[in-house]
């Protein structure tokens, strides 16, 4: 029964595990490493089932019995259980500040266990990057230096077990020879029969691997702290996105950006951190294509990102139509926005179920190809041994990086959002597919009255936007269109002529 309350039990927790994970907001999950993350889901809980599953079921049975048998020893003789209430407290003593220096350990070796597995996601997921740098003595050594921490500090935790149970023993053997040598002296008082000190010694016997097993428990019980700490902190950040779907009759036809400043915060920062982003303020409506423009570190991204709401603590105001950003349901803000990150994930799936990801309506293979000639997608699917059943492999590494940002965009055309956020989607292009990429935004825009804004170096994005923004150290230091920031803006000036 308690085995199968342990599976039951760790599948929930599991479950709120992903299910916190999943719904943090961003500037938490930055406190947190992928890897540590990932070790939480598997490897603490996996401790947890083992405590839950195999030491909770021999606690309660060694529990039982220490209990009954005890209750049987006062009963046969309350002189010689003395030694009894003697014994407990000690073994208590013992295993009170021991279970203090398990837990710390524990701590250690789960967070340090989730390095490792940060470091083997590493190696593996840039196994070529390392190669062409010659980093493999590099990340060897560090390696090797994660895995003797762990070994050094799990030798301690061998130790400290190794230490506790011989003393523990020796302590039981002493009790023993206690309770002989007294039983003795009470026979030859007469205050007790021999018969009734046999049956005391044979009960007191079988007690000591119950109260062994208690002791070992506990023991357990307190070297597993750490894990269950590190989800527990998890769960108790209530810092998470709503993500209740709400219906709202929304209409969209544009985005303000009013005095908006930003700073990245997160709980594991102590120092005051400088604004990304500084006293924004521009406007974007329906039928428009803006571009934003400026050095790299100049909170172009961050921008993408508030629009998003993947961070909430901003100064200023942010609106999209006539409500403020904070008031619209996530569910209706997102599937009004599509936003095509510059590093898009492609998982190993087919170039169909990478297409429709998150998706709500069903396509027709059809409506999937039409889609994927505006981006010229078309040309990469036609190509494939099995088109749109086509498997592609971990990370997309059987499909160039130009090819990745066509399936990104070829998706982005297919969820048809009134707003579409595109983060340097045409820097791996070739030309053709740039400029079929480019007419695509220009009839999104102009026939179908999206708003499209772009972060981007490309020439031929920037002379077609109705409106370039200039950002320079998160400061807005220019607005206008090509020609007129070419006539009046330095800075942008020197930038085209450094880029072209």
């Amino acid at each position: 029964m308690l085995q199968r309350l342990g599976i039951s039990l760790v599948y929930q927790l599991r479950e709120k595990v992903i299910s916190q994970i999943l719904n943090l907001k961003k500037e938490e999950i930055d406190n947190f490493s992928s890897g540590n993350l990932a070790s939480m889901l598997t490897n603490d809980t996996s401790a947890l089932f083992h405590i839950i599953s195999t030491t909770f079921p021999s606690f309660i049975i060694s529990l039982i019995s220490v209990i009954f048998m005890s209750i049987t020893l006062f009963y046969l003789s309350l002189q010689l259980s003395i030694v009894l209430l003697i014994l407990i407290p000690i073994l208590w003593i013992i295993y009170f500040p021991l279970g203090k220096t398990l837990a710390k350990i524990s701590f250690e070796i789960q967070n340090n266990i989730g390095k490792l597995t940060d470091f083997g996601h590493f190696i593996s997921n840039k196994n070529e990057f390392i190669k062409v740098n010659l980093t493999r003595d590099f990340e060897y050594k560090k390696g090797m230096n994660l895995i003797k921490f762990l070994k050094n500090i799990s030798k301690r935790q061998a130790k400290i077990f190794a230490i506790v149970t011989p003393f523990v023993s020796m302590l039981l053997i002493f009790s023993v020879l206690s309770v002989i040598s007294y039983g003795l002296y009470l026979v030859k008082l007469d205050s007790l029969s021999i018969g009734s000190l046999i049956a005391y010694l044979t009960l007191f016997f079988q007690l000591i691997n119950p109260l062994s097993e208690l002791g070992t428990s506990i023991s357990h019980f307190k070297g597993i702290e750490g894990a269950s700490r590190r989800i527990e902190e998890l769960l108790s950040n209530d810092n998470v996105e709503c993500n209740k779907n709400n219906e709202l009759d929304f209409k969209f036809n544009g985005i303000e950006f009013k005095n908006v400043s930003f700073s990245y915060k997160t709980s594991s920062m102590n120092v005051v951190v400088d604004p990304i982003l500084k006293e924004i303020n521009f406007t974007g409506n329906k039928g428009q294509l803006i571009a934003f423009v400026g050095p790299s570190g100049s909170g172009k991204t961050t921008l993408f990102s508030l629009i998003e709401r993947l961070y909430t603590k901003f100064d200023g105001t942010i609106k999209i139509g006539n409500s403020s950003i904070t008031e619209i349901p996530l569910n209706v803000l997102r599937s009004h926005i599509k936003y095509v990150i510059q590093d898009y994930p492609v998982f190993s799936a087919t170039i169909r179920e990478n297409l429709v990801y998150g998706l709500k309506n069903s396509f027709t293979d059809d409506e999937l190809l039409r889609a994927s000639e505006l981006s010229n997608f078309r040309t990469v699917i036609d190509n494939l041994p099995n088109g749109l059943d086509t498997i592609i492999l971990e990370d997309g590494i059987s499909l160039s990086e130009g090819q990745k940002q066509r399936l990104a965009i070829t998706r982005c055309f297919i969820a048809d959002s009134s707003v579409l956020l595109l983060d340097e989607v045409t820097s791996a292009l070739d030309a053709v597919s740039e400029k079929i990429v480019q007419n695509s935004i220009n009839f999104l825009v102009k026939e179908q009255s999206k708003l499209i804004l772009v972060n981007a170096h490309r020439l031929s994005t920037i002379r077609q936007a109705d409106q370039i923004i200039f950002l320079d150290k998160g400061i807005i230091t220019g607005k206008g269109t090509h020609e007129k920031l070419l006539n009046e803006h330095d800075m942008y000036r020197k930038f085209i002529a450094t880029q072209f």
